[in-house]
């Protein structure tokens, strides 16, 4: 009896994972009402473009009257840059920072994990990332 239920359960599991995943998802993303290609472009991430949204940026970071439509449905906590690229924090929470991470043309830099990052490509140029928050991050929150 047991191993009809362990057979069932895995079907169900990979059911679930064929049409989208978790509740039936079709978005691995996780984003809600906008697409990553909607995000990158918000934030001049599209390939073959140069630069992108330049105005408003202060100290690398993007005040909120300046963050584009498809950036505030989001609801980002911040919107700073890193090593010229834009970072959309989402959620800050124990030390772990999570969000988007949108590269731009003009970046030689490109997402590689290592101590403090950690990237999962969303489309070209846009990764979802985990960031462990290291001392001095956390007192400059604060």
């Amino acid at each position: 009896m047991w191993m009809k239920m362990i057979s069932f359960a895995a079907l169900s599991l990979f059911a679930a994972l064929l049409v989208g995943g978790p509740m039936g998802c079709n978005n691995p993303s996780g984003l809600v009402g906008v697409t990553p290609e909607e995000v990158r472009d918000a934030l001049g991430g599209r390939p073959g473009t140069i630069g992108g949204l330049e105005e408003g940026w202060i100290d690398g970071e993007l005040p909120k009257e300046f963050w584009p439509r498809v950036i505030q449905e989001l609801e980002p906590i911040e919107v700073y840059t890193h090593r010229v690229n834009r970072v959309i924090a989402l959620n800050r929470e124990d030390g772990v920072e999570t969000g988007y991470y949108v590269t731009i043309a003009i970046s030689s830099y490109y997402p590689t994990d290592d101590t403090e990052w950690t990237f999962s490509p969303l489309a070209d140029n846009i990764w979802s990332y985990t960031r462990i928050l290291v001392e001095r991050d956390v007192l400059e929150l604060q």
